[in-house]
């Protein structure tokens, strides 16, 4: 075992933002990087997300279909949460927005993750590369590379940016790799659509 690790080699004691999480928050994605992924498998999901506040920390509500203000208010009660209020007006504010799911390979944590998002700038190009006739047909045949930037005042917009490239696992050894990859988290039990239902889709038993 070598005395320093791969990770501390690469990212000393700087905050780790992709790295050992087998999720990927595109918000973790700082500022001048870029985060290189390929889509695993042949499912997505897609869903709607409601942010309440719980005793201790912000908590993700999620539903299958749009939900109504009684779905929130219910599954709201259930996890013993509340609204969130706007820090000017003391209002309620209830956000619902719709994200779409992934399961990924990251490259430069070159593990597995579940890739969750609800920002247009990130849902519209993928999207369109996805629907593309070439890049349909073999999907892993591709890389997408993720970067972000913010523009404006305080507090500032945050902005992503896709660009699809030939894919690296194009290579034999590579793509070997990654499937490998694959192929043990499909087997300890993987389902993406866990995400819908608050579930860990690492750990899902159907």
């Amino acid at each position: 075992m070598p005395l320093l690790s791969k990770e501390l080699k690469e990212n000393g004691l700087a905050k780790a933002s992709l790295i050992n999480d087998r999720y990927l928050n595109p918000g973790q994605i700082n500022e001048g990087d870029k985060c290189r992924i390929t889509f695993l498998g042949d499912d997505s999901a897609i869903g709607y997300e409601v942010w309440v506040d719980g005793p201790e920390k912000g908590i993700a509500l999620r539903f299958k279909d749009e939900p109504t203000r009684s779905d929130i208010e219910e599954r709201c009660a259930e996890v013993g949460g509340k609204f969130r209020r706007n820090e000017k007006t003391g209002e309620e504010e209830v956000q619902v927005k719709r994200f779409m799911v992934f399961a990924v390979w990251n490259y430069q944590t070159e593990t597995v993750q579940v890739f969750q998002f609800s920002q247009t700038s990130l849902a519209t190009p993928i999207i369109s590369y996805l629907s593309d006739e070439e890049i349909e047909a073999e999907p892993h045949l591709y890389d997408f590379v993720i970067s972000k930037t913010s523009v404006g005042p305080l507090p500032r917009d945050v902005r992503y940016e896709v660009a699809a490239l030939p894919g690296r696992r194009r290579k034999p050894d590579v793509n070997k790799q990654i499937e490998t990859a694959w192929k043990k988290v499909t087997d300890e039990s993987f389902n993406l659509q866990a995400v819908i239902s608050g579930g860990d889709p690492f750990n899902s038993p159907f």
